[in-house]
């Protein structure tokens, strides 16, 4: 299963140093012509201008943006999978902040490459990478074993760590679960209480947990078949 973590370094040093600063649309451009060459273009643009900037505008006038100036001087974060994406994103803007951050990442190379990336954006050297497998609950309970043996309180802790997979059968772990369960949920959920007392020590602390608007597909969740172990749409009824 693809994972954001597993795109090349060359494809991430591009991204995060040049295609993500260009206006969304010359990204939409860029992104046409290469998956479908020139002649597609026009179309694209031409309902990108009708239908997709509109609906762009609306959202960054009704969506929030916080602007404040807050320092993170002497707190601890945690953050899962801040290889790319917001993760990525979270993690640099709270290393400016001053916070000490500690990157669960999920491969030991990609750890080593965005400890020293967020380093270089931040400025901050107050950073520190683990390697672990949130859909492997031993590698869980493995990471949480390490931070209660060696942090003294975490102040913040992100479960931004997650997956989607469209397909209608997904394999399960080694433990039993359902692939996507494990990662977007009993992982983050068991890592939460294991480390929970480090979390009391730094009170008043925060837990913050990310979602997705695909949250709306489990409207009709059907706990009994989790593990698709009935077949058919798996979660949903």
């Amino acid at each position: 299963m693809y994972r954001f973590g597993d795109m090349p370094e060359v494809m991430k040093d591009i991204y995060h140093n040049n295609i993500r600063h260009m206006p969304f649309i010359a990204q939409m451009a860029l992104a046409t012509i290469a998956a479908f060459g020139m002649p597609i273009l026009l179309p694209v643009l031409i309902f990108f201008a009708c239908f997709a900037l509109p609906l762009r505008i609306f959202n960054k006038l009704l969506s929030g943006s916080y602007k404040g100036t807050q320092r993170l001087d002497g707190k601890t974060v945690l953050i899962t999978g801040p290889e790319s994406g917001i993760g990525f994103e979270v993690a640099v803007n709270l290393a400016r902040r001053g916070a000490r951050l500690i990157l669960a990442c999920y491969k030991a190379s990609d750890a080593r490459a965005t400890e020293a990336k967020i380093r270089e954006l931040s400025g901050n050297d107050k950073i520190v990478s683990k390697n672990f497998d949130q859909s492997d609950m031993r590698s869980v309970r493995q990471l949480a074993d390490e931070l209660n043996r060696e942090e003294e309180k975490i102040d913040i802790l992100i479960n931004n760590a997650g997956i989607q997979a469209w397909e209608q059968v997904v394999s399960t772990t080694d433990d039993g679960l359902e692939y996507q369960m494990a990662v977007n949920y009993f992982g983050a959920f068991l890592l939460t209480n294991l480390i929970i007392d480090l979390l009391k020590r730094a009170a008043p602390s925060r837990i913050i947990n990310y979602g997705s608007v695909v949250h709306w597909r489990a409207r009709e969740l059907d706990i009994d078949n989790l593990n698709f172990q009935k077949g058919g749409a798996g979660y949903f009824k």
